[in-house]
């Protein structure tokens, strides 16, 4: 490997398992709750989820412990996330579809520079490139022994880390400032508004049920492909994004499916999206006409738009309020199950019509700081991916 950082003759090809080694599964019995993090929940420098689980009710697949400075990464494929494990995350239970990865020779390899190279293309690329299985398609225990880290001195290692770790730091300053955005949205609906739990406004109150005219579910069955129609999953929602426009190999369907889809009920630009398995009680407005379809996880919202604003919809459903109440009708904590016939149980409170459309006009004008907000973010992650390429290059 040749680069900026060093000579050809400085860097040395190893085996993966050469300095390092593979974790084994198991977990020692232990009192009390601890966390239990998923391969959705592991996004390189912080963990965005978790369980609580005791011993004798986690599950199945909460079967793997680390220690600190493991490095850790899911197995299946199109799921890059990466993460190093740290003093406090190492009481976490994690899930078996991670592979971790032990230090063995700290005079040869540094923990951090084998997470960064595990996050390049140069390593997802290939571990995709090696994946198999018939349902869900992963990387095995035997594949990855054929796998060679490019590796530097360790001087090199060092200075390859403290440049990455500085404009790591940039996408980190950008994401506080984010999320001061939506902390001061929410000041703002508590002050138009006032606090769902004690309505002191004295606000009309609404089922589900009373609020919308149709609540219906995703497809529960359909064949996934890498072009067609944009097949939106739960996580979607949850993560507050949805962008039909770049969806992710594999998050589509054919026509067949769709048109079976529509004919049940089909999400237009106005509607609200609303989690009922996998993680509930997250919800989203439309705001394209894109056609698109969901998982069965997900239900549409549709309702008056005469009586109920979409943007003040999503708002209040994602409120502490709503969210409390969505839990306390979902179903089985591991297998999230929130059924329409409860959904439709949950209260809102619907002010005038007028204040609500007040309050979209403002999220609109959030929002569109934070597409600026995310302008600036692709500029600074465009810095950052730049600096991996020019050290871990093809």
């Amino acid at each position: 490997m040749i680069n900026e950082y060093t000579s050809a003759s400085e860097w040395e090809e190893v085996n993966l398992f050469q300095y390092m080694d593979m974790v084994k599964s198991g977990v020692s019995k232990f009192s009390g709750f601890k966390k239990y993090i998923s391969t959705n929940s592991a996004v390189s420098s912080k963990i965005t989820d978790h369980m609580e689980i005791t011993y004798d009710s986690r599950p199945n697949n909460a079967n793997m412990e680390f220690k600190e400075n493991d490095i850790i990464f899911a197995q299946a494929k199109n799921n890059a996330n990466v993460y190093l494990i740290d003093s406090d995350s190492s009481d976490n239970l994690y899930s078996t579809g991670f592979f971790g990865l032990r230090i063995k020779n700290n005079d040869k390899i540094m923990a951090k520079f084998v997470f960064y190279w595990l996050r390049s293309d140069l390593f997802q690329k290939e571990k995709d490139r090696n994946c198999k299985g018939i349902i869900k398609e992963s990387i095995n225990c035997s594949a990855l022994k054929n796998f060679v880290i490019p590796l530097p001195p360790m001087e090199t290692q060092e200075e390859i880390v403290e440049i990455l770790e500085k404009a790591e730091k940039l996408k980190q300053w950008r994401e506080k400032s984010d999320k001061l955005s939506a902390d001061y949205l929410e000041s703002v609906f508590v002050e138009m508004f006032g606090d769902p739990f004690s309505n002191p406004n004295i606000w009309e109150e609404k089922t589900l049920d009373e609020a919308c005219h149709t609540i219906k579910d995703g497809l529960h069955a359909v064949r996934y492909r890498d072009e067609g129609i944009p097949f939106i999953f739960a996580n979607d929602v949850i993560n507050g994004h949805v962008d039909l426009e770049n969806n992710a190999p594999g998050k589509y369907i054919g026509l067949a499916d769709y048109l079976k889809f529509i004919n049940k009920c089909r999400p237009e630009k106005g509607d609200v999206l609303y989690t009922k398995g996998f993680k509930t009680g997250f919800a989203k407005y439309i705001d394209n006409d894109h056609d698109f379809s969901i998982c069965d996880h997900l239900a549409v919202l549709k309702f008056n738009e005469n009586e109920i604003n979409g943007l003040f919809l999503e708002h209040i459903l994602n409120s502490n309020y709503c969210y409390e109440q969505s839990q306390l009708f979902t179903g089985d904590t591991f297998n999230q199950n929130l059924v329409i016939a409860q959904m439709k149980r949950i209260t809102i409170m619907v002010p005038p019509i007028d204040l609500q459309n007040q309050f979209a006009e403002f999220v609109q004008e959030i929002e569109l700081q934070k597409a600026q907000q995310a302008e600036s973010k692709k500029e600074i992650d465009g810095i950052f991916d730049n600096v991996m390429e020019s050290v871990f290059e093809e």
